[in-house]
């Protein structure tokens, strides 16, 4: 049994000033469900059996920025796939683009920014639950 689904086919929320941020993120969530965004979207809770939450394709406007929030029982994964983006991870701060990835570990916060000057930022984001 497999799921299988493209972007066209993908849920579409799009969220305004994240997590106390600004801007807004345009979401598709190819495979799962986000509980953090039933108000803006529907998903497929039933796509997924493992500890994997969700699976999105996010696009965060040019200076946009996800505000801090925690990971206390999961850790998320970006994979850049356009632009280029200022993380703060645990207070420390860190570039990622195009290319690269970053884990954001269990038990830390984070956000994201898209960094002005680098057109919107799209990236991958892949939430597991480790309870």
């Amino acid at each position: 049994m497999y799921v299988k689904r493209g972007i066209a086919d993908a849920p579409e929320g799009i969220c305004k000033n994240a997590f106390d941020g600004r801007g807004s993120m345009t979401v598709h969530t190819l495979l799962g469900e986000d509980e953090g965004l039933r108000d803006v979207m529907t998903a497929n809770p039933g796509d997924l059996d493992s500890g994997i939450q969700f699976f999105h394709i996010i696009t965060l406007e040019e200076g946009g920025l996800v505000g801090t929030h925690p990971h206390e029982d999961s850790e998320e994964i970006y994979y850049i796939l356009e632009g280029r983006a200022r993380m703060v991870v645990d207070g420390e701060e860190v570039i990622v683009e195009k290319g690269e990835a970053i884990n954001t570990k269990v038990g830390s916060s984070h956000s994201i920014e898209s960094i002005e000057g680098a057109g919107n930022l799209t990236f991958i984001a892949i939430v597991g639950d480790v309870k």
